[in-house]
């Protein structure tokens, strides 16, 4: 759980930490920059030309950056996981009366400006352990900067603006995966000497047995035993009993057939697009790329990343909606 995350968790279940039985500033020595509010949140004002203010109901568009008391540095909006460049996060200006401090110190300032304030750990861990890395009685220091105030609309057509721009990267990393995934299926069909058909969507396929009545469409509820392969020959997964004792799966028995909502995204891609590829009692094998599977992050540790995978399909029984 992200530390800001911890942070208002906390502040909603506990008030401010200055109310918490035992929470004292005296072990840490007094620090003349810091002032509290009336509800008793230490804080300490960098910046406050109060160019926009918000109004309650709206949002604050913040940077921020968690420290300890040794200045490390715990969490940083501006920095992602990967180093790349980080968004605002939005948070809602609100007068819950649970978290006061926040909202009193939110109340001072407009875009632009900037505050710091802190907290002493042990109040934010009275329901969950607290990490080994943050001390006992230490300060957490919560400096924010708030890059734009927002109403409900102004938030609503910004997360538009993201989306539609997060939605153009994936689709160019999907579409330079994809030719990436046909290349290693081809190598692999050559190789085995295999001629599948091509489905839309990139997947191949084989029919073993046709099956009987329509093609299974988005809605259908199907019954399936399955068999997952790596390129490499290693299963993954399967429901299919002699598939699991052949090939040493830890999977204890029972084995049902699975059952699964077709068009429903409860499956992964390459499943819901390659299931309407069969009728009621057909069989045969999927290949499906790794942009339609698990991707980038695979599925550990089983499914390597960016794996392309080969199932083993028998539609066992099939019901329209």
């Amino acid at each position: 759980m992200k530390l800001l995350t911890v942070f208002i968790f906390s502040f909603c279940v506990l008030n401010t930490w200055a109310q918490q039985p035992g929470a004292s500033t005296q072990k840490h020595g007094r620090d003349e920059n810091y002032v509290k509010t009336a509800s008793g949140l230490e804080y300490k004002v960098h910046v406050a030309k109060n160019k926009r203010r918000p109004h309650e109901g709206e949002f604050l568009s913040i940077n921020y950056t968690i420290r300890n008391e040794r200045d490390s540095i715990l969490e940083n909006s501006s920095v992602t996981k990967n180093n790349s460049v980080g968004k605002p996060v939005p948070v809602p200006f609100s007068r819950n009366k649970s978290i006061p401090g926040m909202f009193e110190i939110f109340s001072m300032l407009g875009e632009g400006d900037s505050a710091t304030f802190r907290v002493v750990a042990d109040s934010l861990y009275k329901k969950q352990a607290r990490p080994a890395y943050i001390h006992q009685g230490e300060y957490l220091k919560f400096s924010f900067r708030i890059v734009k105030v927002m109403n409900k609309d102004e938030l609503t057509a910004q997360m538009d603006v993201e989306h539609a721009e997060l939605m153009k990267k994936l689709e160019k990393v999907r579409a330079e995966q994809a030719v990436k995934d046909e290349s290693v299926f081809k190598d692999y069909f050559a190789k085995n000497k295999l001629h599948p058909k091509q489905a839309g969507g990139g997947i191949y396929y084989e029919i073993n047995q046709p099956g009987k009545g329509p093609d299974i469409k988005a809605g259908d509820t199907v019954l399936v035993y399955y068999a997952g392969m790596l390129l490499d020959g290693k299963y993954f997964d399967s429901n299919m009993e002699d598939v699991i004792q052949k090939n040493n799966i830890e999977r204890p028995g029972p084995y049902p057939p699975f059952r699964v909502v077709v068009g429903q995204h409860r499956v992964i891609e390459g499943w819901d697009e390659g299931l309407k590829l069969f009728k009621q009692g057909g069989s045969g094998k999927l290949y499906i790329p790794s942009y339609m599977a698990y991707g980038a992050k695979g599925f550990p540790p089983t499914i390597p990343v960016d794996a392309n995978l080969i199932f083993t399909i028998k539609i066992l029984d099939v019901k329209s909606k």
